[in-house]
């Protein structure tokens, strides 16, 4: 008899407002979806339509629309930073 389990990581997502590159309704459809794997653990995901821009939205899938071009900026790198430290605090009160 063989046992696994498995381990789930945080997601996090982000479409910037001007790229003309990707698909934001794909990434934003692929972040709710895969909310529904931590739904099997009573987790959250992104549920809803698109957040403001931004506004990150959701806990172990996270996703973020930020203004501007085509690029990881300082925004970003916060903003998973801001995911990491929730990632790794979380449950601990």
């Amino acid at each position: 008899m063989k046992a696994f389990t498995v381990s789930l990581l945080g997601v996090s997502a982000v479409k910037s407002a001007g790229s003309g590159f990707g698909n934001a309704g794909g990434a934003a459809a692929g972040a709710e979806g895969a909310g529904a794997a931590y739904g099997l653990y009573k987790e959250k995901g992104v549920e809803g339509s698109f957040p403001p821009l931004s506004h990150p939205v959701g806990d172990y899938v996270r996703y973020h629309i930020r203004p501007g071009k085509h690029d990881i900026t300082l925004y970003d790198w916060t903003q998973y930073m801001n995911f990491a430290d929730w990632w790794r605090s979380r449950g601990k009160k």
